[in-house]
């Protein structure tokens, strides 16, 4: 199947990641030199650890990311995924939470929706966050991340609306795994 990644702005990840409620994730890399947005990358971010993230989105509920994903990044020859040597075939899943190493650096997949780290996003996702939002099991770091995509706020507080965004696009009744992006600031006109 011909795999269809979003490219979103550089910008509007800007948006999102400055005004994360999360601790360390507005600390976004400010060099666009570290990763130039391609198909389904956004651009890297640091992790509360310094760890760098790598963001991305499928265009359908239909794709999963997988290994060649990761290749077709422009980060570098992938030398590395999950701490194996042996980099795993092209058509391997990849997803929130798994690691590789591009360019000689580590880098942690953070996909928009993928909750549980399948590299799909389907229901599943979707109770994580609802257990999440009811305090019986908490999210970690790149999974609060991973399931903030119902509000432009992008403020990194995940809520039953992102489960329920969630459960709607792996149903196929969205056509956006983000809801809103970030409105681009423009300044005020005076009359």
């Amino acid at each position: 199947m011909k795999k269809n990644l979003k490219i979103m702005s550089t910008l509007a990840v800007a948006g999102i990641l400055a005004t994360s409620g999360l601790t360390g994730v507005a600390k976004a890399a400010a060099d666009p030199t570290i990763a130039t947005p391609v198909a389904g990358v956004y651009r890297t971010t640091l992790l509360k650890d310094d760890r760098k993230a790598v963001l991305f989105e499928l265009a359908s509920s239909d794709d999963t990311l997988t290994v060649k994903d990761l290749k077709d990044a422009n980060l570098g020859d992938v030398t590395a995924v999950n701490g194996s040597t042996t980099v795993p075939a092209d058509t391997e899943n990849v997803g929130t939470g798994d690691t590789f190493v591009a360019g000689g650096e580590t880098f942690t997949v953070v996909l928009y929706g993928d909750v549980n780290g399948s590299g799909t996003i389907t229901a599943a996702d979707a109770t994580l966050v609802e257990r999440d939002v009811a305090k019986i099991k908490e999210l970690n770091e790149e999974q609060k991340i991973a399931g903030d995509v119902a509000s432009s706020k992008a403020n990194g507080k995940i809520s039953s609306t992102d489960a329920t965004w969630i459960r709607r696009w792996a149903a196929k009744l969205e056509t956006d795994i983000i809801k809103e992006y970030p409105p681009e600031e423009e300044p005020d006109v005076l009359d």
